[in-house]
């Protein structure tokens, strides 16, 4: 299949490339002609050994008993969704847009798109009244057992509502069977960026320095170790050094796109399930 797709690229004179790719195949694409450029790590809670006792947890178990204390839960909501439950959510995302001056992206970045959150569990976090505070809406995940997510948007008030949420997800996973939770990516993370030796590590380097918005996470990582996960690599696969700067404007151009269905999720109208694909 691989070699098929890159014959037919090829014949389109067309750049080949595959975002996020696992280990697993590293092998699979040398013997194609392929290369591996490592992007960052992907981490992923063992739910069965994830705990909140021990010293390693102690701040988030003080989160965890200051939220209660304070009356605030989490509840998951099953779709269809009222329309003023998805108004309050749109509220949460704008506000959390605007504080970060961040702006939606797509591709392997979410975005707040209603019809896609119609058909999604979506945990919210709840404060004394029951106003929303914070949500996370759950993707399906399919022959994996590890659960998803996609968005996770909060208030500024109060403090630490995406600890709360991530707290209360693993509880969510493991009640219906899965043993792991999936963090998503850390872009960069595990890699030298300071000292790059290949053209490749150079151009990611560059990418680095620039703070392309795919990679401007570099916090990510700190943040994700808190809930004491397993990380793997992932990889950029390319053929030449000399279509990386064009793979890269390929991929921050698809990160651009505005309507673009949500990948694994069932298209609105039609119901059938966008493929998954490669950058």
């Amino acid at each position: 299949l691989v070699r098929a797709f890159r014959e037919y690229c090829d014949l389109d004179g067309w750049a080949l490339a595959f975002h996020q790719a696992t280990p697993r195949f590293l092998e699979l694409y040398a013997k194609n002609g392929l290369k591996a450029l490592k992007i960052g790590e992907e981490g992923a809670v063992n739910l069965a050994t994830f705990t909140l006792s021990g010293n390693a947890a102690k701040h988030l178990r003080a989160t965890m008993n200051r939220f209660k204390r304070e009356g605030y839960r989490a509840e998951v909501l099953d779709p269809p969704h009222q329309p003023a439950v998805l108004r309050r959510l749109k509220e949460v995302s704008d506000e959390w847009l605007a504080r970060g001056r961040r702006r939606e992206r797509t591709f392997t970045l979410g975005q707040f798109d209603e019809p896609a959150l119609q058909v999604c569990p979506i945990m919210v976090a709840r404060g004394p009244g029951e106003r929303i505070v914070g949500f996370a809406n759950i993707i399906p995940s399919y022959q994996s057992a590890e659960g998803t997510f996609d968005l996770l948007r909060y208030c500024e008030e109060p403090k630490a509502v995406a600890d709360f949420l991530y707290v209360a997800l693993t509880d969510y996973f493991r009640e219906r069977g899965f043993t792991g939770m999936n963090l998503g990516l850390s872009p960069f993370s595990g890699l030298d960026v300071e000292r790059p030796k290949s053209p490749a590590e150079r151009a990611m380097s560059l990418l680095y320095r620039r703070g392309t918005f795919l990679f401007r996470y570099t916090g990510l990582r700190e943040f994700k170790e808190k809930f004491q996960p397993a990380w793997e690599p992932r990889y950029l696969i390319y053929n030449s050094e000399i279509q990386l700067p064009g793979i890269a404007l390929a991929v921050a151009r698809a990160g651009e796109l505005r309507r673009t269905p949500r990948i694994g999720l069932p298209h609105p109208q039609t119901d059938e399930r966008e493929p998954s694909s490669a950058a």
